[in-house]
């Protein structure tokens, strides 16, 4: 079965949302990697991997320091896209994630989406019992604040553009919230390259915060932190 599993230990400071993401994101690259449909590999034929949306479900927020195991594998391409679903689970076996993500392989020169198929991008899909319901557009909300933020370069990654995680590091910095979360989802809508400066509004309804962020009036990004 075309699953992968990997283990990680929370830092002694805690996990931030944008570490948790990042170690999902972190897993997903290394089993594609270890099929050779990695980015290295896409890169060679002017491709990359591109995460349209995401979800993570939490039983309960991990610990400092705890052990804890990653598994991952990919569905069916639908629609062009590639879905992916985790299970993350602690030390005694007891889960404390279930997510998913639909990812996309896009031209790393037009900045569009491509069939994977037609490009030779290939991932054989698996079936685990484990899978959830994928993730939603979200829809967007009534804001009460709003701010500024320029793209720093440090927030970049291989693909020169904004890192997906770093959207998290960005939410928390502008509403002040902090884990735990029970449910947390985003939707990546417009790549944002450095320098560029976006208008980052957010509203509260319920125990669930949604913040968006736009530039020249077209929404680049969507996310909702449930508690």
């Amino acid at each position: 079965m075309n699953t992968f599993q990997e283990t990680f230990t929370v830092p002694e400071r805690g996990l931030s949302a944008a570490g948790l993401f990042h170690f999902l994101q972190e897993a997903s690259g290394h089993h594609s990697a270890s099929l050779n449909q990695g980015q290295a590999a896409l890169v060679q034929k002017g491709l990359m991997w591109v995460v349209i949306r995401n979800i993570a479900r939490m039983a309960r927020w991990p610990e400092p320091g705890e052990a804890l195991q990653l598994l991952t594998w990919p569905a069916a391409v639908r629609h062009g896209m590639c879905p992916r679903y985790y299970h993350m689970t602690d030390a005694e076996g007891n889960t404390i994630l279930d997510g998913s993500a639909i990812w996309a392989v896009v031209d790393r020169e037009t900045r569009s989406m491509v069939n994977p198929d037609e490009r030779g991008v290939f991932l054989e899909p698996a079936v685990t019992g484990l899978e959830t319901p994928l993730p939603m557009p979200i829809r967007r909300p009534a804001t009460e604040h709003e701010t500024l933020f320029t793209v720093p370069e440090a927030y970049l990654d291989e693909n020169g553009h904004m890192n997906n995680a770093r959207y998290y590091d960005l939410a928390m910095q502008v509403t002040g919230l902090r884990p735990p979360f029970r449910e947390l989802r985003t939707e990546y809508i417009n790549e944002a390259l450095c320098g560029q400066e976006l208008t980052v509004r957010w509203g509260t309804a319920g125990d669930t915060v949604t913040v968006v962020g736009e530039r020249d009036g077209s929404h680049v990004f969507r996310m909702q932190l449930s508690r």
